[in-house]
């Protein structure tokens, strides 16, 4: 299972949301990924500050955000990966994560 969300991070001195990827990423998705470590939003953020999957499109190296939701949908269509929608509507509704940040789930 995959977990798909966006996540705001300060870039080059610019705050951009990008899409992060939760869970072991597979042979497929490798050149779509990279490890990243962001500065923190705030010194009041008292959150931990390690690495995270962050999703890049492979010819350009930029990062994939909201902008390219469609590209990704695109990109898990060619790899043959299902959307687990009915988990992914589960999850909404409990509330456990901020809906705003949660894209979807994968299930492989």
């Amino acid at each position: 299972m995959l977990f798909f969300y966006l996540q705001t991070n300060l870039i080059s001195n610019e705050y951009k949301r990008v899409i992060i990827v939760e869970g072991d990423i597979g042979v497929n998705l490798k050149q779509y990924v990279v490890r990243k470590s962001f500065p923190k939003a705030s010194v009041f953020d008292t959150t931990t500050n390690g690495c995270i999957q962050v999703l890049i499109h492979p010819e350009n190296g930029n990062f994939l955000g909201c902008d390219d939701i469609g590209y990704l949908y695109g990109v898990l269509r060619k790899y043959n990966y299902t959307l687990d929608t009915e988990l992914t509507k589960i999850t909404l509704q409990t509330k456990v994560i901020t809906p705003s940040k949660h894209l979807f789930m994968i299930a492989y």
